[in-house]
């Protein structure tokens, strides 16, 4: 089932992308949701390759890339927030990551920013989730107040789900 978002959608592309690279064959749901697609769009019940697959783009018009890229780095800047500064509140959080990625942005992002694979220093370590965060290719780094909003919107998603 495809979500409003295309989640399920860029999912399902980026495994049959994994698989091709790899040479393994596809498993028989995936074979099937491509040529059902690709069905759709040759067939011209849709008028592009993004609608075909279902990638929509949120409302507001942000593109379904950039708004999958700001879910990358919006769960990399929870999951530094969890790890790293678990007993400091929502606000206090905030403060501590954008410290944390100015720093990181003006010390080793203008070299990381190159690099395919994190440096395997960074495991373990805040670095880890920033460079997750620069990576993704979302806007970084983000003032506290935003910080906060993502922040507080990842942890209320999570209490629900």
């Amino acid at each position: 089932m495809v979500g409003a978002l295309g989640c399920n959608s860029l999912g399902n592309l980026r495994d049959i992308a994994r698989f091709c690279q790899t040479g393994e064959p596809l498993p028989a749901s995936l074979a099937s949701w491509l040529g059902r697609s690709l069905e759709t769009f040759l067939d011209q019940y849709c008028d592009s390759l993004n609608e075909a697959f279902g990638l929509r783009n949120k409302k507001g018009g942000v593109s379904w890339r950039l708004n999958a890229n700001i879910q990358v780095r919006d769960e990399a800047l929870y999951n530094l927030a969890c790890r790293h500064f678990p007993d400091l509140s929502v606000s206090q959080q905030a403060v501590e990551i954008h410290k944390a990625a100015l720093r990181y942005a003006t010390s080793r992002w203008r070299f990381d920013r190159e690099t395919e694979a994190m440096n395997s220093d960074y495991r373990g370590t805040p670095k880890e989730f920033l460079w997750l965060a620069f990576k993704s290719g979302a806007t970084m780094p983000l003032c506290p107040r935003r910080l906060r909003t993502i922040l507080a919107q990842k942890q209320s998603q999570k209490n629900d789900g």
